[in-house]
């Protein structure tokens, strides 16, 4: 079999096995993503056909349209009555989930090089960028996973809203700390400003966007080629806010939140009665279930062909997995404090703790940005992101089954 043969054959077990998982998670709850990463397994760490080196050069470009898509996707459908009711417990579950993670995993990582279980040159810079590149939750699992299981808005909201400002903290966070570090010296006020301007510039551009084809919306009404324009778009603005060194990930979302919500949106600028709204038609529908399904296919399966084959760094994949669950408890109990959600859904919360897409592609920076000892990060990173999902696939099916 020559290697043109050999890649459409893994292509075609790719996507059977990314069916079979959908099928099984309507059986056992167990979400898709744990058999596309053990395939992904398979491939890599298993049996070598795949190559981690040859992955990372695919990486950032498979993350960005993975990210594209799944957040067009989950912002077309988050109400805006319901995002500004869940905004304020988004925003908490947000900030303390990442603190506390991105402290827990650092303080972790010193601790093992304290005991001898790392070497020395596991600098708390290192700590640091590791805890902040695992420090949330990832969008592309949680999306999928609770509008494939239609879990209720009163939680599936703020956990919707939670992994995508999460995973906008994780990238700009990240890259500000690469910055830094690179720099040489660290200042109180240029976190603070690369924070502001990321969310600022990916805002009002997402919601320009989004603003502009609210207008238009009525030509894209049931159109066959309404979803391919309007990724096309998104590409564009993705491509644009980046550039502009904004968050192309928050502009993608604010633009498909204003396109999902065109009604009430016309409403606020005087030219209708709310009851307008963006109707793809059924070949559009079609092609952008196909779309998220390819995307998520071949994500997870990346994940899994990159996990590490030595021992070490899974073992303090599994611990870091471990240790931001047990962390997460705490935080979410305390962001939910004054919430009327039963006890199943603060469990849901709870176990809403993978680790993905954001955190894949931002453990490849720091060594290509020169970072001294860099590389040692990507190995442990990946294993904890699997270990992570794997706490999530086990985790959510008994959640929502505990209702007490």
């Amino acid at each position: 079999m020559n290697h043109d043969q050999a890649f459409l054959v893994v292509i075609a077990g790719i996507l059977l096995v990314g069916l079979l998982g959908e099928w099984l998670f309507t059986r056992t709850g167990i979400p898709d993503a744990v058999w596309l990463i053990a395939a992904g397994a398979g491939l890599g760490p298993i049996t070598g056909l795949v190559q981690r080196d040859d992955l990372q050069l695919a990486g950032p470009e498979l993350g960005a349209f993975t990210i594209i898509i799944v957040l067009f996707h989950g912002g077309l459908g988050l109400p805006l009555n319901q995002l500004a009711t869940h905004a304020w417990k988004a925003c908490k579950l947000a900030v303390l989930t990442f603190t506390v993670s991105t402290a827990g995993v650092a303080l972790t990582l010193l601790g093992l090089v304290r005991a001898g279980y790392l070497p020395p040159l596991w600098s708390w810079q290192l700590a640091v960028l590791a805890g902040l590149i695992l420090g949330g939750s990832s969008s592309v699992v949680v999306m999928a996973t609770l509008g494939f299981a239609k879990v209720e808005d009163t939680i599936a909201q703020p956990l919707n809203v939670e992994s995508a400002l999460t995973d906008v903290l994780v990238v700009v966070c990240t890259g500000v700390m690469v910055n830094l570090v690179v720099a040489g010296h660290l200042s109180v006020a240029d976190p603070l400003v690369g924070v502001v301007q990321n969310f600022g510039v990916g805002t009002l551009a997402g919601a320009a966007c989004g603003l502009l084809l609210v207008l238009v919306v009525h030509l894209l009404q049931r159109s066959r080629s309404a979803y391919i324009f309007l990724l096309a778009v998104m590409l564009l603005l993705y491509a644009t806010v980046a550039r502009l060194g904004g968050s192309p990930a928050l502009a993608v979302l604010a633009a498909a939140v204003i396109l999902g919500n065109a009604g009430l949106v016309l409403q606020w600028l005087g030219f209708g009665d709310g009851q307008t709204k963006l109707e793809l038609g059924e070949h559009s529908i079609r092609l952008s279930q196909f779309a998220l399904f390819i995307v998520k296919a071949l994500f997870f399966t990346f994940i899994g062909a990159s996990l590490p084959s030595a021992p070490g760094p899974l073992a303090i994949g599994a611990v870091l997995g471990v240790v931001l669950f047990l962390l997460r408890w705490p935080a979410t109990r305390l962001a939910l404090a004054d919430s009327q959600l039963t006890p199943a859904q603060k469990n849901v919360a709870w176990v809403s703790l993978p680790r993905g897409l954001a955190a894949g592609v931002m453990a490849l920076v720091p060594a290509a940005a020169g970072i001294p000892g860099a590389e040692e990060l990507q190995a442990p990173i990946f294993a904890a992101i699997a270990s992570t999902i794997l706490i999530f696939a086990i985790g959510f099916p008994l959640a929502r089954r505990k209702k007490a």
